[in-house]
């Protein structure tokens, strides 16, 4: 069996990695934290019943592997100790995302906490590095709409059927995506029966897809990304708009 633990859990993303993995066959789910002392019944109703505690911070021993939850920034250092005493460290956050380090310091306005960490990182989009996931012992899981604009998106930049100076891509995502902080905007009667635009310039995620997708086409690619909210609890959706560079039928 494969022993991991989750550092986060009473947020979404901890909870959801939590779900699918005590579905695993070959997964052993050792601890899942949380600052708090109130139950996880509290933060996930679909787990009353099922015999779960979180276990403070301290009190989590190094596994396998160690999935982390945490704001952007805060990984690295609370996920150092584990990956020193062995464990691989697979980050739902941003902290290892990007593989220039004046650039994601810009983007997340934050000095990174330890670069060298970060530059063994492998992007942990399967589909395309699927091999060096296996390898590594730092994983960095991809943005919601990085992953969905890249995997529409790199099949044609391989392939160089479309400009990449000229990529349009339009993110719609459920409120999920906000976390689960308390926001005025995202409250029922703001978001219901309207459509929300935020980071419409400068996108975090934009940087994550203009990276991959760079690196298969062998030189810089520009992508204008916009993003808005709708009122749907989950999902993520994605449309680009893109300009052939010949003209192809579809039968080809």
């Amino acid at each position: 069996m494969i022993k991991v633990g989750i550092y986060g859990a009473s947020g979404y993303m901890g909870s959801e990695a939590l779900r699918v993995l005590l579905k695993h066959p070959d997964v052993s789910v050792e601890w899942a934290t949380s600052r708090s002392d109130t139950p996880i019944e509290f933060y996930h109703k679909n787990f009353y019943g099922r015999g779960i505690h979180f276990v403070k911070p301290e009190q989590a021993t190094p596994c396998d592997a160690v999935f982390f939850a945490l704001p952007t920034g805060l990984t690295t250092g609370l996920g150092k100790p584990f990956y020193e005493a062995g464990s691989k460290i697979i980050d739902f956050g941003a902290d290892f995302r990007l593989k220039n380090q004046e650039e994601w310091e810009t983007v997340y306005e934050k000095k990174h906490p330890d670069w060298k960490m970060s530059e063994r990182a492998v992007y942990g989009l399967v589909e395309l590095h699927k091999d060096d996931i296996r390898k590594t012992s730092v994983v960095a899981n991809p943005g919601c709409f990085s992953s969905s604009a890249i995997l529409g998106l790199a099949p044609l930049i391989k392939e160089n059927l479309i400009d990449s100076d000229k990529i349009i891509v339009d993110g719609i995502s459920g409120t999920v995506g906000a976390g689960d902080d308390l926001e005025l905007a995202l409250h029922h009667p703001e978001i219901t029966n309207n459509i929300l635009p935020y980071n419409v310039v400068n996108h975090r995620h934009s940087y994550e897809i203009e990276q991959e997708l760079s690196l298969l086409a062998k030189k810089k690619v520009v992508v204008n990304f916009s993003s808005c909210y709708i009122p749907i609890s989950r999902g993520v959706m994605t449309i680009s708009h893109t300009f052939p560079t010949k003209k192809k039928k579809q039968k080809e």
